[in-house]
């Protein structure tokens, strides 16, 4: 595809923007960043949701990246609602993907944690 002329779509985009290098955060940093938001929540209960976020990460599938705003998102949501946390894992994340990578998400959550799926947040503390 040709754009603005003879560029490349590409070339032209890389020439108008800077772009980072990023680190993929690892679980600590994921378990950081929800204890900075959520000071309030136990350390075994800020665990689990950080634990999911990393193990989704690490199936190196770019739909079913959970990066640190999704990570602190699903907390709210699961906070707010006080219902199981797979509700809120569906609400703030997985409902925005294909029906594959859901069934990937669901089938991860529930390996990783089968018990503490079906629990409220405030049943995690």
């Amino acid at each position: 595809m040709r754009f603005a002329s003879s560029q490349s779509q590409d070339s032209a985009f890389i020439k108008r923007f800077l772009i980072l290098p990023m680190f993929r955060p690892d679980e600590k940093d994921m378990y950081n960043a929800a204890e900075a938001h959520f000071p309030e929540l136990s350390p075994s209960c800020l665990r689990v949701f950080a634990k999911v976020a990393f193990e989704l990460n690490n199936l190196k599938d770019d739909e079913l990246v959970m990066d640190i705003r999704e990570l602190i998102s699903w907390i709210a949501t699961s906070k707010v609602l006080d219902e199981e946390i797979s509700v809120g894992f569906t609400i703030a994340f997985t409902s925005k993907l294909s029906s594959e990578a859901r069934s990937r998400a669901d089938i991860l959550l529930e390996q990783l944690f089968p018990e503490e799926m079906f629990l409220s947040i405030s049943q995690l503390k």
